[in-house]
């Protein structure tokens, strides 16, 4: 039996949270994982030889609302085939905004909200698409959302394909005229972060999703109007050392609590911002710290975020 690709109860209800919390509460966010405890005889930090040398310091921005012109929201609605008549009433969407707009004929939706940057289209794939050609591969499907972005007009210098991360799915089913099960791929997705300063957003962006024959599965823009708020001071390496230490970060991974010995490889710049449908004032530059972690000779890969 093929794996087909169409939403589950998860993310209807995921998407229906997010819409919900989008026009009453500020988005929470957080950085994920837990306050890391250094082992209470103290924690030892070392440095391999291949991190780089950070800046001095970094902006961080006050964020607004994105207003999508009618061209970029009817295109979607044209590909989907929603008219006004699939149009969503505000309380049936959970959404109080007069300007969010939602489109829903249960195999295709498009929803719209300015107040925090969000556009989603979204479609079931359904199960006569299998005797397509295979979805498309990942440089392709980078071109095909380049071609969509130029369709729509869209002026996103501040995007990059370089930075841009793929997931691929593949669909296994048994082939009577070969007498054997045969695995296609059906589906590729990807994320094409927005820079800040040249650095990537962890929310911020273009996601694409195309199934069998190319067809458009998901495209999402997550889009913030943002204005320079200031500049946060990036620690040096002792001050890093420091708060590690004395555990002011956050860590993502159990088994490197309580390390007496932490070697950093690599520090890259992230900026941070709330995910779609989330609102959010705030676009702010964190530290994504990757390290070994030693507890009593066991060594783990781990990852530290530090908030400057």
């Amino acid at each position: 039996m093929a794996t087909i690709m169409k939403p589950n109860l998860y993310h209807n209800i995921v998407l229906l949270i997010s819409l919900f919390f989008s026009f009453d509460l500020q988005a929470d966010v957080t950085i994920p994982g837990d306050g890391f405890r250094p082992a209470q005889s103290g924690c030892e930090i070392l440095w391999s030889g291949d991190v780089e040398q950070l800046p001095e310091s970094l902006p961080n921005y006050s964020a607004k609302a994105h207003r999508f012109s009618r061209k970029t929201i009817n295109y979607f609605k044209t590909l989907g085939g929603l008219s006004d008549k699939f149009k969503v009433p505000p309380l049936e969407h959970w959404g109080v905004s007069k300007e969010h707009e939602r489109y829903d004929d249960d195999t295709t939706s498009l929803s719209v909200a300015p107040n925090s940057g969000s556009l989603q289209y979204y479609c079931i794939q359904s199960h006569e698409k299998y005797s397509l050609v295979d979805a498309p591969a990942p440089e392709v499907a980078k071109e095909m959302t380049i071609k969509i972005l130029k369709d729509l007009d869209l002026q996103l210098p501040a995007i990059s394909f370089d930075k841009a991360r793929f997931t691929t799915e593949t669909s296994t089913r048994f082939n009577r005229a070969l007498g054997k099960p045969v695995t296609r791929p059906c589906g590729v997705r990807m994320f094409v972060p927005r820079l800040y300063e040249g650095y990537p957003s962890n929310e911020g962006g273009i996601t694409a999703q195309y199934g069998y024959g190319g067809e458009i599965i998901e495209f999402a823009i997550c889009w913030r109007e943002v204005e320079l708020a200031g500049r946060r001071k990036v620690p040096s390496r002792d001050e890093i050392a420091k708060q590690i230490q004395e555990g002011r970060v956050t860590m993502m991974m159990d088994a490197a609590q309580n390390a007496n010995k932490l070697t950093i490889k690599k520090i890259s710049i992230i900026y941070r911002e709330a995910a779609m449908f989330r609102k959010d004032d705030t676009v702010e530059p964190i530290l994504f710290i990757n390290a070994d972690a030693d507890v009593g000779g066991i060594i783990s890969d781990c990852t530290i975020y530090l908030k400057l």
